[in-house]
């Protein structure tokens, strides 16, 4: 199982390589806006969640950055539920004109490892963009536990198996697929406990109802930094320009771990290969402003523009990560 759990690492490095170096190659070659798009055609963001999250707030900056770069109406449509595959069924039937695009973000490379019958393919149906940014999750235990660093931590999950209780917001959820990894790293096994949003877990962990629990940058710090629970470790491989005291696991020995909540943009497949270019040139232009860089720091993300290419990549990767978590731990499809 080790030998094939490295060889899919390899072969995701090998990935995201060639994937880089296609970006590169292709860095010189001259991107112009293709014949009459947008034109006067509206444009249309389509987030899979409702309105008011993070999701939600990043597409409506980059949504306003595009509108003043192309003179034309972008806005930004919910099509919330089932976990955001609404709204990725209906762009993936969309008329591939780029009038019609996807926010997508962590749960959509997930969803094929969860769900038994999805009815749209996020290999053949999409044609990525670009990524637009990324946050952390941030490793926080109860004070009530006692446990004040992360080996401490370690040591307990070591010692008795389901000795400790760790919350999430769900079964399947990126919290719950995150915590699945830590403790498989340490062939570690604690009781699952599942709420209904991060809110409630938050609270339940502050509580000292739980003894371990991780979430988001954003909604975790304020916790942390007030003192309600102990902050031990971040989940990115490097802290980026967060400002947090904490190190990321894999400073902390749990090597390249890495686990991020995602945002990013994807368009219908057949979406002609020049407008997937232009628009992520026109992504990677609105990222690259300090004004929108500085406003997704404020939510606790970093802008993470990319090639098409290392876009699709990762999601495959994502997709492989939560493949093998769902196998190794009999976790229920639906």
């Amino acid at each position: 199982m080790k030998d094939r759990r490295i060889s899919t690492l390899v072969r995701w490095t090998a990935a995201l390589c060639i994937a880089a170096g296609s970006a590169l190659a292709g860095a010189a070659e001259p991107v112009v806006q293709p014949a009459g798009y947008p034109g006067a055609n509206r444009v249309s963001l389509i987030v899979p969640f409702a309105p008011g999250g993070t999701t939600d707030l990043v597409a409506r900056i980059v949504a306003q950055s595009l509108s003043a770069r192309w003179h034309t109406a972008v806005i930004v449509e919910n099509k919330a539920g089932a976990g955001g595959n609404i709204a990725a069924e209906y762009v993936s039937r969309a008329r591939p004109d780029g009038l019609t695009l996807l926010i997508g973000a962590t749960s959509f490379a997930s969803a094929p490892a969860l769900t038994r019958q999805l009815k749209y393919d996020i290999a053949k149906d999409f044609a990525p963009v670009s990524m637009i940014a990324t946050t952390p999750l941030v490793l926080m235990v109860s004070r009530q536990s006692g446990i004040k660093t992360l080996p401490e931590l370690v040591a307990a999950l070591k010692k008795k198996p389901d000795g400790l209780n760790y919350g999430s917001s769900g079964i399947g959820t990126s919290i719950h697929l995150s915590t699945l990894m830590f403790l498989n790293r340490m062939d570690a096994k604690a009781v699952h406990v599942a709420y209904k949003g991060s809110g409630p877990a938050l609270s339940a962990l502050a509580s000292g109802e739980i003894d371990i629990l991780f979430d988001n940058y954003a909604t975790a710090l304020p916790f942390v930094t007030s003192g309600q629970v102990t902050g031990l470790a971040l989940t990115g491989l490097d802290r980026g320009k967060l400002k947090a005291p904490l190190p990321t696991l894999s400073e902390a020995g749990f090597a390249q771990f890495e686990s991020l909540t995602w945002i990013g943009m994807l368009a219908p497949a057949g979406t002609p290969k020049p407008l997937v270019d232009w628009l992520n040139a026109e992504v990677q232009a609105v990222l690259q402003d300090a004004e929108t860089a500085s406003r997704f720091e404020a939510m606790g993300f970093s802008t993470r523009p990319t090639s098409p290419a290392s876009m699709q990549a990762f999601i495959a990767s994502e997709l492989a990560k939560a493949r093998l978590l769902v196998k190794t731990n009999a976790i229920p499809i639906e």
